[in-house]
């Protein structure tokens, strides 16, 4: 009984003298962004019109100097990209950017359709082990906020 009592006691005191290091508890991971495709009347090209169908989009992540599919098929939406309205009723494109960083930035290209591709570059802060968005540039212009639209 009394080896017992010590043995526990000896668990208990590795357990507490174990967990005393400090740990990364908050590492948070905030990529996403949005894009509102409009044409230049100002209709939602997701909508009636179908000028871009959610079956057709792709997109490539740089990894390095080249280009690969983004897919991944264990994720809830495994071509990093969601198609959602909001509460007004836009349709935009929430997309999942590159996870490749050169520095604190990455590269996505966007194919809408066959030969219509655009080049999204992201800016992130990558400190602390953190990963947030901070910046867009769609096609060399910077785009503000996290949501954004586009005339197509």
């Amino acid at each position: 009984m009394y080896k017992s009592f010590i043995f526990i006691c000896g668990c208990f005191a590795f357990t507490f003298c174990a967990c005393t290091s400090s740990q990364d508890c908050c590492t948070t991971i905030d990529t996403n962004f949005a894009i509102e495709y409009i044409s230049e009347e100002g209709n939602c090209l997701f909508d009636s019109t179908h000028a871009y169908v959610p079956e057709d989009i792709k997109l490539y992540f740089k990894h390095g100097s080249k280009y690969e599919l983004a897919y991944s098929g264990n994720l809830d939406n495994p071509r990093y990209f969601t198609i959602d309205t909001t509460a007004v009723g836009a349709i935009h494109i929430g997309i999942l950017p590159s996870y490749y960083y050169e520095g604190n930035f990455s590269t996505t290209l966007i194919e809408l359709k066959p030969n219509v591709v655009d080049t999204i570059k992201c800016e992130f802060d990558l400190s602390n082990g953190n990963e947030h968005f901070k910046y867009a540039w769609y096609n060399g212009v910077k785009k503000d906020g996290r949501i954004f639209k586009v005339v197509k």
